[in-house]
């Protein structure tokens, strides 16, 4: 399924005029109750120009949540109402998720108007952005970062971010996503051993300023297929609509995390700069943490044990010697579930010569033997069946 082409529309066509006439508000990035007064004086000027030949029913998108809907034909009555307008600014400068996602539904799409203006703004739940043709920045308070050739951008809730599109061919698709189906959709989805996954999770924990992750997906045929699929259910009313754009959705995470982790980066203005290899070295321990030593990993990169410490523990959290603690338990209490798997094996499996620095090691983690972790794990199946 092809997404487009999107021809600008007569609706953008009248936006492009009339930014183009308020040169203060197209060339910076305006505030929420600066917005609020554009809009009032774009309805006024829609008003007296194009009064009939539209409605808010004849924009094809982006789609709107009842509540805005009714503010809007509001403004559009009276662009004067300063009760409306104020309502506007403090939906706009803090977007909530029952402002933004329709009632009903877990996750809304749309394609964002050209030349509508994108104000600072903060949200409350999680906005993927995908620019499958041209090129649109959005904007962070620190730093910006240019969409294209289909690039996907999440962004934590609480992100100050705005996401002006002034271009013809500008093409950006916005996914809002509340918060606790992106838990379902996105964060089950990642592997509890990867260690991406727990980057990610770190990543898009909101605790600072600049939470986001970046993913080239280089045009993928099959990640624009997957949004304008979306994109045609979400128009649709029909049953089980809700149920398959949360599964679309969770199609989407998964084929950018299978076929372009690789290429995730992060904001520039964190406390280090990611860089691309940084995905192969925590791969590489991810699959030799059994053997591999902190030179290892080091020699292979070209990179100092220095260095390397600083990568893991920006990454992860975590120092070398307790990431490798952490992989090496984790895959053995998954061995020790298995019958067929002895305890000299697992041990050997993970990178312990002998049993006595593995049974150290596993009390020490575990706060039990490996025959007793094993125990209790059979008594839990048992007890599930």
């Amino acid at each position: 399924m092809e997404l487009g082409p999107f021809p600008m529309t007569p609706l953008e066509e009248i936006f492009k005029v009339l930014l183009d006439r308020r040169p203060d508000i197209r060339n910076s990035i305006p505030r929420a109750d600066d917005l609020a007064d554009y809009i009032s004086w774009m309805a006024e000027e829609f008003g007296e120009t194009y009064r009939g030949k539209f409605t808010l029913d004849s924009i094809p998108t982006p789609p709107v949540s009842s509540g805005q809907h009714a503010l809007a034909e509001r403004m559009m009555r009276d662009p004067m109402d300063r009760q409306a307008m104020s309502r506007f600014s403090a939906e706009f400068a803090s977007q909530s998720e029952h402002w933004s996602i329709q009632t009903g539904r877990d996750i809304s799409i749309g394609r964002m108007l050209r030349y509508m203006p994108g104000q600072w703004h903060t949200s409350e739940y999680f906005e993927v952005y995908y620019a499958p043709k041209g090129r649109c920045t959005i904007y962070f308070r620190e730093e910006n970062e240019t969409l294209s050739n289909g690039a996907v951008l999440i962004v934590a809730p609480g992100i100050l971010h705005a996401t002006p599109c002034y271009a013809d061919d500008a093409i950006l698709f916005s996914i809002m996503v509340r918060r606790s189906t992106f838990e379902q959709v996105f964060f089950r989805q990642l592997p509890e051993s990867s260690l991406l996954a727990s980057f990610f999770r770190k990543a898009l924990s909101g605790d600072d300023e600049a939470s986001w992750l970046y993913f080239d997906t280089q045009a993928d045929e099959e990640v624009q297929s997957l949004c304008a699929r979306m994109e045609q259910t979400f128009r649709q009313a029909g049953s089980y609509d809700k149920q398959m754009m949360n599964a679309l959705l969770t199609v989407f995470f998964i084929l950018v995390l299978k076929k372009f982790e690789s290429t995730a980066r992060l904001p520039r203005s964190r406390d280090f700069f990611w860089k691309r290899d940084y995905s192969a070295i925590l791969s590489y321990i991810q699959e030799n943490y059994a053997d591999a030593g902190i030179e290892d990993v080091a020699k292979v990169f070209n990179y100092s044990t220095r260095q390397i410490s600083r990568i893991i523990k920006d990454c992860l959290g975590l120092s070398y010697a307790r990431l490798i603690l952490k992989l090496r338990m984790e895959r053995a209490a998954d061995l020790l579930s298995r019958e067929e798997v002895s305890i000299a094996q697992a041990a050997n499996q993970v990178g312990y010569a002998d049993n006595s620095s593995f049974y150290r090691a596993f009390i020490q983690y575990y706060g039990k033997t490996p025959g007793s972790y094993r125990q209790d794990r059979r008594k839990g199946q048992l007890a599930e069946l």
